[in-house]
């Protein structure tokens, strides 16, 4: 699903699954064009299809041209998993570069490292701003923040002084938590950024019931999976939901925070 404020536009997926963008008018090139592409799946027809738009914007005039992508897709491949495997990440940041973009806005990426692969101006909306911005519906004054492992703590922080950490690691596939604080008597939220399997969110509900905490909520930005969680979950709605019930799931919006920056 794509949107672009004040210009009429289409796309159109063959059946052989080429795509064609439209853009019915002339773009003046003084105007700054926002596109906002909430990436849907197949993931690769929707790169498809938001390059064959950003294409018909410069062929309508458009120059200054800002892309907003709030889940960034293969932010998870950032290095070479393998020796001399490719790097997904690098990849996407070529690809949309090399359609002449000027600028990119992108939501609690999965490593900040990989904005290093842009050479346009990139700006990120850190999964602190989002908290700012909904601190009052996540009641984060009194709660305990869970960070799941350290790269979740150091996303975390400057957000609260009352972060407690887990240590996570893997044991034959088998996600394994160990608590490193105390969490007892407490009502904790667990914040991370992506929710796909769901094996850290659900590992670290067990190991904060273990640990006799006294409600167990969580949080993630980007809700990957079809299933609803076993923990109530607050998410963004940086992708369209897949999910077929909305049991346990409130959907915090993003296009509020993201116009903070525009």
């Amino acid at each position: 699903m794509t949107r672009s404020d004040d210009v009429n536009f289409h796309t159109h997926q063959f059946p052989s699954g080429e795509y064609i963008a439209k853009i019915y008018e002339p773009i003046l090139p003084e105007k700054k064009l926002v596109i906002t592409w909430f990436v849907d799946t197949p993931v690769n027809d929707s790169l498809m299809e938001i390059i064959s738009l950003i294409d018909a914007a410069k062929n309508s005039g458009a120059v200054d041209i800002t892309l907003v992508v709030p889940y960034f897709i293969y932010s998870r491949q950032n290095i070479m998993q393998l020796p001399y495997s490719s790097i997904g990440m690098k990849i996407m940041a070529q690809l949309l570069e090399s359609t002449g973009i000027k600028r990119l806005v992108t939501v609690d990426i999965h490593s900040l490292e990989s904005l290093g692969f842009f050479s346009i101006d990139v700006v990120h909306i850190s999964v602190a701003e989002i908290l700012s911005y909904y601190s009052r519906e996540l009641n984060l004054d009194n709660v305990t923040i869970i960070a799941p492992d350290e790269g979740s703590k150091k996303r975390l922080n400057n957000i609260s002084n009352n972060i407690v950490t887990m240590k996570k690691t893997r044991n034959l596939g088998r996600v394994v938590m160990e608590l490193l604080g105390n969490v007892e008597g407490k009502d904790c939220l667990i914040i991370d950024d992506i929710y796909d399997s769901g094996a850290t969110i659900r590992a670290a509900a067990l190991c904060l019931k273990k640990n006799k905490a006294k409600r167990i909520a969580g949080y993630v930005t980007h809700f990957l999976n079809s299933k609803a969680p076993p923990i109530p979950l607050y998410i963004t709605d940086t992708v369209p939901l897949r999910c077929s019930s909305e049991k346990n799931l409130s959907i915090l919006p993003i296009l509020p925070v993201i116009a903070k920056f525009l």
